[in-house]
């Protein structure tokens, strides 16, 4: 587990994760303004409540109110503790940490070492049995060279139900952790559970981590007719410990390292065959999706190494419409996107095979913008009629709508309507018309409105959420916190936190919470003053430690805005904190007033007398008419 002193560590691992990357392998999730909306992974719902901030790293729900930072979102989604979400992180995104291994983390090593072996026993399969040789003319047949052969580690897995069965038996290998990754099918009758394998007589790719892992395989089928009309052309591994697909691209461990020396550029593929075309002619800036659409996952991993995204997909119907599909989730994490049109029926595989590297460089010159090549192919499809133009319109809507970039939006919009011969103020009218309908518009979390002074009520009508709104400036304006802390009533406060008996009568318990975390960090900055950027929102989400409490932080930080100008905020920083002096006043002369019955009952008149004192010194007794009698005796 990680231990102590491992701050460093885990500071490390929050800058290095991606909160969109984890929480999108739970929630589809769509651009909603500056942050990211789903439906919540905790709770039943229809509508999208769930949010996800980018930026600071956050997510929150409003529907059920859980929210904090990516550890929280991984040990809530996951049933880690605090440790164990940390050590998945940090293996996740390839961090060092200094730890015993968990039970878990030696159960992953585990797992990995089974991948190993499997991929090992296909790739000896290939290579050396007799029965491989029908892959291995496969290979030949597609000028799949022995080097790539070797560098994949490409294989066999024989027809036999239990070759890889029995070679993991033969090896002492748990067959049912085999199971768990996918390696074999289990069938139960009446004598017990029976394990089969899941891949035969299939050539084999192994599928590899952003680290060059082996963590799922895919197959092709070599069967000239499938024996079943169920059996696919190709099969991948299930999803497993190791294995999400939706995070990981084929030949991604290759193409990072030939983007770090030669240039940020990928070319994105649909099959394996395809990538290993391209590093037939010694091109590895190659990925490739795994028989499913582009995730937004996959297309930020794409981010870390590339700017821009050249498509390569068959050059049928499908392929085009393939592309057309993952243009909004390239366009949407900020990747330039292109794509090569290949002529009719070819992939990119069958243009290696009859071309050189040179042509296919010719065509990279002469790429298409993918937002001119997706209004192209829509409005290929316009009857030259009215209604026509409305019908390609609403399709070009749901491309361009997600992108949340207006100026991209207004570009593209000009080139549709030229393409339509439509005035381009005409079709800004029409989609700005769709964007303010309740069928398009997207709702974004509720916000603090701007007040002023003179709208504030009385303080005892506007204590519930009193602390909410000097909660919500300080976290648009954190240089103001010591203005807070500097109060009397705050000194009280704090002075008060460690009386726990106490803090409820103060503050709701994760307000206390989320203010003594605010005010830790506050003394940390003090010591270290030159950090100007001393309120980390994560940071102090981490600090708070309670569920509930991180949950309303969470609210809290989604909720807050800039006011038009500092001083605005100021102004109603200092009604706020009146209005929070007389709300501690008034909980302080509460006490004292109970300390004034005991010290009567007790006939303590010193007591009564300090207490009288104390009570006066808060301004007053107010309405207390006895204790305004007993003041005038001179208790």
């Amino acid at each position: 587990m990680v231990g102590a002193g491992s701050n460093q560590t885990i500071e490390r691992i929050k800058e290095v994760s991606d909160i969109l990357d984890i929480v999108g392998e739970a929630v589809t999730l769509r651009r909603a303004g500056r942050y990211y909306l789903g439906l919540c992974p905790f709770h039943a719902e229809r509508t999208p409540s769930f949010y996800v901030d980018p930026q600071r790293q956050l997510f929150h729900c409003f529907g059920c109110g859980v929210g904090g930072d990516v550890i929280r979102f991984v040990m809530q989604h996951r049933g880690l503790s605090f440790p164990e979400a940390i050590e998945f992180l940090a293996e996740r995104y390839n961090v060092s940490i200094s730890k015993t291994l968990s039970e878990s983390t030696s159960s992953k090593s585990t797992l990995l070492k089974y991948m190993t072996v499997a991929e090992e026993f296909y790739y000896q399969q290939l290579r050396y049995a007799p029965e491989g040789s029908v892959a291995r003319e496969y290979l030949r047949k597609r000028q799949i060279s022995d080097p790539i052969i070797e560098e994949q580690r490409l294989g066999y897995a024989p027809k036999s139900w239990d070759a890889l069965v029995r070679h993991f038996q033969k090896n002492g290998l748990d067959l049912r952790k085999g199971a768990e990754l996918g390696l074999f099918g289990v069938s139960v009758n009446r004598s017990g559970e029976k394990f089969y394998d899941r891949f035969r007589h299939r050539l084999i790719f192994p599928i590899r981590n952003s680290t060059g892992q082996v963590v799922a395989f895919g197959g092709r089928t070599l069967e000239d007719e499938p024996s079943s009309g169920n059996e696919p052309k190709y099969l991948n591994s299930p999803e497993s410990e190791l294995y999400r697909k939706r995070t990981i691209l084929y030949q991604f461990h290759l193409a990072q390292e030939a983007c770090r020396k030669e240039k940020r550029q990928v070319i994105l593929v649909e099959g394996y065959m395809d990538a290993l075309a391209f590093h037939r002619m010694g091109f590895y800036r190659t990925v490739a999706t795994l028989g499913t659409a582009l995730t937004p996952q996959q297309a930020r991993l794409i981010k870390r190494i590339a700017d821009e995204v050249v498509m390569v997909y068959d050059g049928d119907e499908a392929g085009r419409k393939a592309m057309i599909r993952n243009f909004p989730v390239l366009v949407n994490e900020g990747l330039k996107t292109s794509c090569i049109v290949l002529p009719e029926g070819m992939d990119p595989d069958d243009f290696f095979r009859h071309h050189l590297m040179e042509d296919f460089e010719t065509l990279m010159e002469s790429r298409k913008d993918m937002g001119e090549f997706v209004i192209q192919e829509i409005t290929k499809g316009w009857d030259g009629s009215t209604s026509g133009k409305l019908k390609i319109l609403s399709e070009l809507f749901s491309y361009f709508e997600p992108l949340g970039q207006p100026v991209i939006q207004s570009e593209y919009l000009k080139l549709a309507g030229k393409a339509l011969n439509l005035n381009e103020e005409v079709v800004l009218k029409q989609f700005k018309s769709w964007l303010a309908s309740s069928k398009h518009r997207v709702s974004p979390p509720k916000t603090l409105h701007k007040r002023n002074s003179k709208d504030l009520v009385s303080s005892c009508e506007i204590t519930s959420s009193l602390e909410e709104e000097i909660l919500k400036i300080i976290m648009a304006y954190p240089h103001l916190v010591e203005r807070v802390f500097s109060k009397d009533c705050w000194r009280f406060f704090i002075e008060n936190l460690l009386e726990e008996e106490n803090k409820e009568e103060v503050l709701s318990r994760p307000m206390y919470l989320i203010f003594r975390a605010i005010h830790e960090e506050w003394l940390e900055f003090s010591k270290n003053p030159w950090n100007k950027n001393w309120f980390c929102i994560d940071h102090i989400c981490n600090r708070i430690g309670d569920a509930k409490a991180q949950g309303l932080f969470s609210r809290m930080a989604f909720e807050c805005k800039f006011y038009d100008n500092e001083e605005t905020a100021l102004m109603l920083l200092n009604d706020y904190l009146g209005a929070f002096e007389k709300k501690i006043i008034k909980i302080r002369r509460e006490r004292l007033i109970r300390e004034l019955a005991e010290a009567e009952k007790k006939g303590d008149f010193e007591s009564i007398k300090i207490t009288l004192q104390k009570i006066q010194s808060l301004g007053g007794i107010g309405d207390h008419k006895e204790l305004n009698v007993k003041a005038e005796r001179g208790w």
